[in-house]
């Protein structure tokens, strides 16, 4: 008996010690429950890319063509369908607009064109090398350099023009726009410097259009003669995000396209872009 009794107190004793150590285990096996949500000192920053993002599209809404409104708002929202209407040559610097504005590098697949393919991954992945394949390398390096902010990347140009453009854009330096042979090239190149940075005294350099490089430095809209100029205008409110320019324009959907993309930060106001 004695020996029965004890040996049933041994098997319950190791049946309590197994059940207590299994839950033991499955406890610290459980996943920490995550948080539901960011905590409290992240989420301003999400609500000032919306501030933007409708502010944005507001100022797509200011387009008249209908096309043309499509894309900025199909752009803004980060619609991956926005660019098809277009014919490929115009879709190149849609889709890379759309894939700065979402992040997709995987949208320059959709090409049938290999030139156009590797020149639309060599902006948006920022990668020289891709360049190689491109349909025009000189000024694939040139958007490269300019979305790296690597002048560097300026030496690998070809095109000694755009060679000395690409590098008084990013060394803010004018000295290299008296290199551009045609007076409306340089002095195209001496504004954009001066805006770039922020320096009135270079709109005293042997230039067309002093007084618009002095407007523009000085952000006085009122001095621009935006029926006259409207590139400059364009560029104007790209770089600033400033859409109050475009009501200057006879037709200023172009402008209000550059201001939407310029407040979102799309892309540099020095590289070139298109429908």
């Amino acid at each position: 008996m004695n020996n029965q009794a004890f040996s049933k107190i041994w098997i319950l004793f190791i049946v309590v010690i197994f059940i207590v150590g299994g839950i033991f285990i499955w406890q610290f096996q459980q996943p920490a429950e995550e948080e539901s949500e960011l905590p409290e000192t992240e989420k301003p920053e999400v609500e000032i890319q919306e501030g933007k993002v409708n502010e944005a599209l507001s100022i797509c809404a200011k387009i008249k063509d209908a096309e043309k409104k499509n894309i900025c708002t199909g752009i803004v929202n980060g619609d991956l369908e926005t660019c098809e209407s277009l014919s490929e040559g115009k879709r190149l610097n849609c889709y890379v607009s759309l894939g700065r504005r979402t992040g997709n590098s995987s949208i320059c697949e959709r090409f049938g064109s290999e030139g156009l393919k590797y020149e639309c991954l060599a902006r948006l992945t920022e990668d020289y090398d891709k360049c190689e394949k491109s349909i025009l390398e000189s000024y694939c390096y040139y958007d490269v350099a300019i979305l790296k902010g690597d002048s560097s990347g300026c030496e690998k140009i070809t095109d000694e023009e755009l060679n000395n453009k690409c590098l008084a854009y990013l060394e803010r330096n004018s000295n290299y726009c008296q290199n551009i042979s045609q007076e409306i090239g340089s002095s195209n190149c001496y504004v954009h410097v001066a805006m770039l940075g922020n320096d009135s005294s270079v709109c005293q350099k042997p230039m067309r259009y002093k007084d618009l490089c002095q407007s523009m430095v000085a952000r006085n809209i009122s001095g621009l003669n935006c029926e006259a100029y409207g590139g400059y205008c364009e560029f104007f409110a790209g770089f600033t995000g400033d859409d109050s320019v475009c009501q200057k324009m006879i037709s200023g959907d172009y402008c209000y396209h550059d201001a939407a993309m310029g407040l979102l930060g799309v892309y540099p106001p020095e590289v070139p872009r298109g429908w």
